[in-house]
Order: C-alpha cells, then structure tokens, then sequence
C-alpha cells in the first residue's frame, strides 16, 4: 500500500461508507470500536484496489462464484484473494492477515458466508467424505475407494477407520490381538482395542471400538498374505507391517499415502485436489474416515442413531460435560448392540437394510444381546423396554447386566 496523507484516506473512508454494502458491513453490532472500524476500511480499500474493484462489485463477483456449480469457478475469489495474500506476507504477515480477515467479515456480512482462504476445496471435501443421509451412495463411493488401496493391508485398515473410526496414531500402534480378540466363535459386530495415540500428554486416552464382517475379510485375506510372506503373525506382533520386508509401520503419513493413491487410482478427485500446492491442505486425509465413523453413529434419521456420550466412547473423545463424565457411561454390552443397529450405515461391503425387514434387523440385535448378556438378561432387557418398572428392577438388571460385563471382559 502506497503511502497516503490522512486527508486522502479520510476521503477514501467516506467513499467506501457511501456504498450500501459497507453500510451493512458497519451496521453489524461486532463492529463497535472506532479504531476497528478505521482498520477494517483501510484493510479494504487495499484489497479493493488490488482487486479493481468497488465494494458492492466485490459483493456481486462472491455472488456470482456462489452460483457455480463447477467448483473450480467457485474458488475464483477465493484463490484471488489466497494469491494476493501471499504477495503481502512477504512484506508483512500482520498487514496480510488483517486484509483476508477484513474480507471475510466484509463478504459474511453481505452474503452470509466467509471466504474459505485457509482451507481449500472445502466444498469438495464435504461432499467427498461427510455422510448426507444417503448410505447406499456414500457405501458405493467409499466400496470404490477401498476397491482402489493399494494393498490389501491398505483396504483392511481403510474399512477399520470407516467403521471405527479410531485415530492413525492409534491404528499404528495396534496389535493382531487388538484387531482379532474377539474372531474365535464371536459374531459380528467385532470389538476392536484402541490403544493411546501416542505419549503427547493431550493424546493418552485410549479405548474401544467395533467393526463388521467385512472389515474382518479384509483383515483375514491380509493376515493370510502376511504369513505367506513368512512374516511372524503373533497375537502380540504390530498389525501393519511392511509387507516387503515385515518391519512395522511407525509413520502415520504412510496412512495418508496411501488413501491418497487410492482417490487418484478410483478417479474421485484429482490430482491437483488431492496433491494442493500447499500439501497441508489437501482434503485427503485419514481424518476423513473417522469423521465419517462418527457423523453416521451420531445420525438418528431412521431410528439407529447412537447417542452422543455413547459415540464419545466408541471414538475416544473426551467426555461432554459432568454428565457424560460421571454419570451416563454404557457398558461393552450397550455399546455392542447400539453399534449392530447403527452397523447396516456403516458398512461399506453390504447394505443390510436392503436384504433385512425391519423385524429382521430387530432380530438381528436381539441375537447380539444374548450373546452378550445371555438370554435371561436379554429377555429381561426386552421388556424393560415396553414397560413401567421401579428402580428396584432398573438396579437389579443393571448390578446382573455389570457382572456379565466384568466376567466377558
């Protein structure tokens, strides 16, 4: 920005008020102090300049790209406003941010929406990997994305983070015991332990999750090319091994690797998208599958839904509030058979609710719960659910239900 005296940058503040936009803009409540306001019309007359524009064609110009339906068009401000960004950070940083954040409040106030400078292809990334109520097409997209890794180790962990959802630290540092404790006579779905990600003091928490029949194919067929290979199988040997030479895979960024090979092999983005200049940004990620795992257990759309706190468990988040905390913790048993009703959405090899009647599926559960609580349990469990009882009986099934807990444990 070229130097100004302050009569010329008086002007060019009330220039910039005439504009009904900039009128909104200063009409919002956030902007109160004076020097704020001063700031953010400095800010933009910078940026309107660079763009030659004035305010109300910036307005229409973020309009207009909004409109688009080729995403690429839609980032036209956008990635102008990224280029511009850069080209002032080599003179200041300070000055480069408070422009991309003038910009930001400026377009929010006039067209409800920021501009996405930090993060791109966002629209891509949440039409790739967030769940929108249709599992037979996010299955179909995921089976081909699965169908595309480029080893069957790959395709075995892929399914684990789609259905689990565990953390990639926490897959690396998985055992075959963790993976397959519960394969010998136990019945989908499969309880997966989730150890700590890593030693960072935020990231210590480790816990349990599930997955279905598919997932253990996968794990089963890489299992088996493993020990073809002559590499030890063990209970107590790490689950991802270099299928060349049977060391361990210690580097998450192996994981991300590979998944994004696989977008590029299954032809879901491009190479451009998947590989950004910046790399931090690309939207392929293993963060994406968990974020999947979790959006369709929290979806209650037809009934199957798993409760929030509940989801906290299966995914090891901290716990929300003293409630969760506290008080409302499920037992294994709980959360195995929340989880068999959420599991129809969540596999990605077979869609149940297209071959099971609803009757079917409700079986189904009710199979799960003998083989967890036993069949006096789940009987009980059953009319507890259509009845009124006293406390007395809510506390004896659940000190009955707590003993059947410890013991499978």
């Amino acid at each position: 920005m070229t130097n100004r005296s302050h009569e010329q940058t008086a002007r060019e503040r009330e220039h910039l008020l005439s504009f009904e936009s900039v009128k909104r803009w200063m009409g919002r409540e956030t902007i109160r102090s004076k020097k704020t306001r001063i700031g953010y019309l400095d800010h933009l007359q910078v940026l309107l300049e660079h763009l030659g524009c004035n305010p109300d064609e910036l307005v229409a110009r973020r309009i207009e790209d909004m409109a688009q339906t080729d995403f690429a068009k839609r980032e036209r401000l956008e990635q102008s406003v990224r280029e511009f960004k850069q080209e002032l950070s080599r003179e200041s940083a300070g000055k480069a941010f408070m422009v991309v954040a003038t910009a930001c409040s400026f377009l929010k106030a006039n067209t409800g929406a920021r501009l996405n400078i930090n993060n791109p292809l966002a629209e891509i990334k949440q039409e790739v990997w967030m769940y929108e109520g249709e599992p037979s097409r996010e299955q179909d997209f995921w089976r081909n994305i699965v169908d595309h890794a480029p080893t069957i180790r790959d395709a075995a962990v892929f399914l684990i983070g789609l259905e689990a959802g565990p953390r990639d630290g926490s897959v690396m540092r998985m055992t075959i015991a963790d993976m397959t404790s519960e394969f010998s006579g136990g019945t989908a779905p499969y309880k997966l332990r989730v150890p700590p990600p890593g030693e960072s003091s935020t990231r210590k928490q480790g816990g349990f999750g599930f997955f279905a029949e598919d997932a253990r194919k996968k794990i089963d067929a890489y299992l088996s090319l493993r020990e073809a290979r002559g590499f030890s199988a063990e209970p107590a040997d790490p689950f991802l091994v270099d299928l060349d030479t049977g060391t361990r895979l210690k580097d998450p960024h192996a994981l991300n690797d590979a998944l994004k090979r696989a977008f590029l092999d299954a032809g879901a983005l491009s190479h451009d998208q998947v590989y950004p200049p910046d790399t931090r940004l690309s939207p392929v990620r293993w963060y994406c599958l968990r974020k999947r795992a979790q959006t369709i257990m929290e979806d209650n759309t037809d009934g199957t839904g798993i409760a929030l706190n509940w989801v906290d468990e299966l995914l090891s988040h901290r716990k929300r509030g003293t409630q969760a905390t506290h008080y409302s913790r499920p037992t294994v048993q709980q959360l195995r058979a929340a989880y068999a009703k959420a599991g129809h959405r969540l596999m990605i090899y077979r869609d149940l609710r297209r071959q099971m009647t609803g009757d079917q599926i409700n079986l189904a559960v009710q199979r799960v719960l003998q083989d967890t609580l036993g069949e006096k349990l789940a009987r009980e469990f059953e009319k507890m659910q259509s009845q009124t009882v006293t406390g007395a009986q809510v506390a004896k099934l659940l000190r009955d239900i707590a003993s059947v807990s410890k013991e499978a444990e």
